[in-house]
């Protein structure tokens, strides 16, 4: 469990585990790619046990996908009465949220680093960071199962924000891309550092040869080392030691600045041009950091999320387990409401709209609802949206009619047929585009 004021490492140790894998870093070539080579040969079969989970997935999404429109489903429109009350929706925090993604120019283009959760109490008086790797795989709403930092590329910064709010269950309030360059200009201005960099770090030097970037140890590290910091993995690293270096990072840096609030916020006010990638305005992330720096530093929990990494195919990913992340949430940041309350949503796209899942996402998750499955529907002329429930109770119900009034359309109904991996499925009909549209205007 992490603890006030000092940093936690999430890896979770593995028994007669091979060498570590690793992800690309960035100038990483040479040395890198062969013992990439070593570390995949001694991992296959967990490679194939991870490709199995992702087919039992898919399959799971197939056999759901089913019900909706083979006469499974009563078309029943629940009818309801004055005052009845839904669901309750995730209680609002009593902190302020911004994630961080770290971004940098890769092989396909833009591609996210690294993931940072940070959230300050409205008092000044606990704040809470947290590491994400980059390359966690988790259900990206309208994409499936896949590592949340690559819907960077398809659906920008607010389909990360969503997938690391569904993975968390934590509720983000704005988010921030933070590439290397936009890194650098804020660290010009806040100075160097000095961190207690914690294991050596070599990158490629050449064709074949390889140099020390960083020593193990305390040391004085200028604006652009600062950036090596928490953008390199380097030969031998992984998204895992990546994040046991942020820590050490964020443990200084909080340190640091907590000697002159204010002025961390008038770097970051400087800077504005290069944090303009943000849902939040200057002022909104001038307040934040000054906030932030303002928390004594014993009293900021730095952690990293709990992983256990995979290699699939060519791939390396980073699994997670439910439970365990729950438990790092509450520990990081707080209780969270009964995980009985929340409702587990399937999203089939019915429409035939690119990327709907993740308007339909964006107006469920953060009110109680988590999407564990991603798709297509049967057939993707569905004019309404269908609501549909496995179990023909009052709470069953109450959960449809919720989803039903934040999504502002949908019509709720009742399958015949059982099953135990989702509560509601949602096939998402061309009414939802027409309710968005009306939104929007």
């Amino acid at each position: 469990m992490p603890e006030r004021g000092r940093h936690s490492a999430g890896r979770k140790p593995r028994a007669k585990r091979a060498s570590e894998p690793s992800s690309r870093g960035r100038r990483s070539a040479g040395p890198r790619k062969a013992a990439l080579s070593r570390r995949r040969r001694s991992l296959r079969k967990k490679s194939a046990a991870g490709g199995g989970i992702a087919l039992i997935i898919g399959a799971a999404v197939i056999a759901i996908g089913l019900v909706v429109g083979t006469g499974a489903v009563v078309n029943r429109v629940t009818d309801r009465g004055e005052g009845q009350e839904g669901a309750a929706p995730l209680s609002e925090a009593d902190f302020t949220t911004f994630l961080l993604v770290g971004t940098d120019v890769g092989d396909t283009g833009t591609e996210a680093r690294w993931m940072t959760v940070i959230g300050v109490d409205g008092s000044g008086e606990q704040a809470s960071v947290a590491y994400l790797p980059a390359h966690t795989a988790y259900e990206v709403p309208g994409r499936g199962l896949q590592s949340i930092g690559d819907g960077l590329a398809s659906g920008g910064m607010p389909l990360v924000a969503v997938s690391v709010e569904n993975l968390l269950s934590l509720p983000l309030d704005h988010y921030i891309e933070l590439s290397v360059d936009d890194a650098g200009a804020l660290f010009e201005q806040t100075g160097d550092l000095t961190v207690n960099v914690p294991q050596e770090v070599r990158v490629a030097a050449g064709a074949d040869g390889e140099r020390v970037l960083f020593d193990a140890g305390e040391q004085v590290l200028s604006p652009a080392f600062q950036v090596d910091l928490l953008y390199e993995i380097g030969t031998d690293g992984d998204e895992s030691t990546l994040g046991a270096r942020h820590a050490a990072f964020w443990q200084a840096f909080t340190q640091a600045q907590s000697a002159d609030p204010d002025g961390l916020g008038a770097a970051v006010g400087a800077v504005s041009g290069a944090l303009e990638e943000s849902n939040a305005s200057n002022e909104e992330q001038v307040t934040f950091f000054t906030d932030l720096a303002s928390t004594p530093p014993e009293e900021v929990t730095i952690a990293s999320l709990p992983v256990d990494q995979e290699i699939v195919g060519e791939t390396d990913l980073y699994s997670t387990d439910e439970a365990e992340v729950r438990s790092f949430v509450e520990a990081t940041f707080g209780e969270l409401p009964d995980l009985a309350d929340e409702v587990r949503v399937q999203i089939l796209n019915g429409n035939g709209q690119p990327g709907i899942g993740e308007e339909v996402a964006g107006k469920l998750v953060g009110e109680g609802f988590r999407i564990v499955l991603s798709g297509n529907a049967d057939r993707l002329d569905y004019e309404e949206t269908r609501i549909v429930v496995y179990e023909s109770t009052p709470e069953a119900e109450a959960q449809a009619e919720r989803a039903q009034d934040l999504l502002g359309v949908g019509e709720v109904q009742v399958s015949v047929l059982q099953q135990g991996i989702v509560d509601l499925t949602i096939v998402v009909g061309k009414d939802f585009i027409d309710a968005t549209e009306a939104d929007n205007d």
